[in-house]
């Protein structure tokens, strides 16, 4: 599978970012980590993907991830296709569309590396974005 990874607007790349891409990378999926600074080039196809992900460290309502999830990606893709699945990484939780909108398909308390080796786990035994063999 493909994923597509974009960097929290006005932060940081941080361990967490590379923690996720890691995972994916290591599980047999191609990755493309997103800048925060974009260069005057072609843009990416939001359809060239099969998951976009973004880091929302924050408190904000469910809804209101999933809007600035967009607001994150509509900076790399010119097009976004709402069918397309997404992953929000947040401080409650991770989140996505490919199952009845807004799900949350696994619960922490804080968003961090042991939060997120939980949930690679809790990935690794479901066979959940891991490439088939």
């Amino acid at each position: 599978m493909r994923y597509f990874i974009a960097e929290p607007a006005g932060q940081v790349k941080n361990d967490l970012f590379f923690e996720v891409a890691n995972f994916l990378w290591d599980s047999g999926n191609e990755v493309s980590l997103g800048k925060n600074i974009i260069c005057n080039c072609q843009k990416m196809q939001h359809a060239d993907y099969d998951y976009t992900i973004s880091l929302v460290p924050n408190d904000e309502a469910v809804e209101s991830l999933f809007n600035t999830h967009y607001k994150i990606i509509s900076k790399y893709f010119d097009k976004i296709d709402s069918d397309c699945p997404m992953l929000v990484l947040a401080n409650t939780g991770i989140y996505t569309n490919a199952l009845p909108y807004p799900h949350k398909i696994y619960n922490f308390e804080k968003l961090d590396t042991q939060a997120l080796a939980s949930f690679f786990d809790w990935c690794k035994r479901f066979n959940l974005f891991v490439r088939k063999k």
